[in-house]
């Protein structure tokens, strides 16, 4: 896994994050930070830095730790920076601690991941540390969803379904409207499309396919739905 880690004064919202995932020794920690003392007192977020390392080296010896510093009032050097340092990276999964550091710091490493178009799991830990907000990059990723994928993804709000199970429920629906209910054939095939959206997961029971949404998915049903 790739940790994206934002860093400011304080290093314990970062290490919370740590502990709370777990670190491998294949891992990838990424610490981010203001370049120079741009709005930071330069010895309070170097040892914020250095209690980090300690903690990361203590933890996971053979652990590949890497700081990146980016110039954070140019916003364009900054994202393709931040990008560079993903490109470059083997891991696969990447996780983003966004609960530290400047704002425009957060920003910029929320937009890299954006444009590069990768999804990444993030979590932002409230200042009180009572919370911790998670999402994912690809909510901020449009969707072109008509009514049919709509209805689709409605009818897997509470629970997982197949296909069968679906078109059934659908037709429920729409018994008493003017709408004319999709086709096996045309959900099967949309349901393959939101898939590939990654609005939708299954998992196989037998020789049976049950779809679920994703984190993603549920997000944007929720949001959008009437009522």
């Amino acid at each position: 896994m790739l940790y994206l880690i934002t860093l400011g004064f304080d290093e314990k919202f970062a290490i919370r994050s740590m502990v709370s995932k777990g670190l491998k020794p294949d891992d990838e920690v990424v610490i981010l930070m203001p370049e120079g003392s741009v709005g930071y007192s330069q010895s309070k977020a170097e040892r914020a830095f250095n209690n980090l390392k300690q903690f990361v080296e203590t933890v996971q010896p053979k652990l590949k730790i890497i700081r990146v510093e980016v110039e954070v009032r140019d916003l364009t050097s900054s994202v393709a920076k931040i990008q560079s340092v993903i490109r470059s990276s083997s891991q696969r999964e990447i996780y983003a601690n966004l609960s530290g550091g400047m704002r425009i710091l957060i920003i910029e490493v929320l937009l890299a991941l954006v444009l590069l178009g990768i999804e990444a799991e993030i979590e932002i830990e409230l200042e009180d540390m009572e919370a911790t907000v998670k999402l994912y990059s690809s909510y901020f990723f449009k969707e072109e969803l008509d009514w049919t994928d709509r209805i689709i993804l409605s009818t897997l709000l509470n629970s997982e379904k197949s296909v069968h199970e679906i078109v059934s429920e659908i037709e429920r629906d729409l018994a008493e409207s003017d709408s004319q209910p999709p086709s096996r054939v045309t959900v099967w095939r949309r349901i393959l499309e939101l898939e590939k959206k990654r609005l939708v997961d299954h998992r196989n029971i037998g020789k049976m396919k049950y779809y679920k949404l994703t984190n993603k998915g549920e997000f944007l049903v929720k949001l959008t739905r009437k009522g």
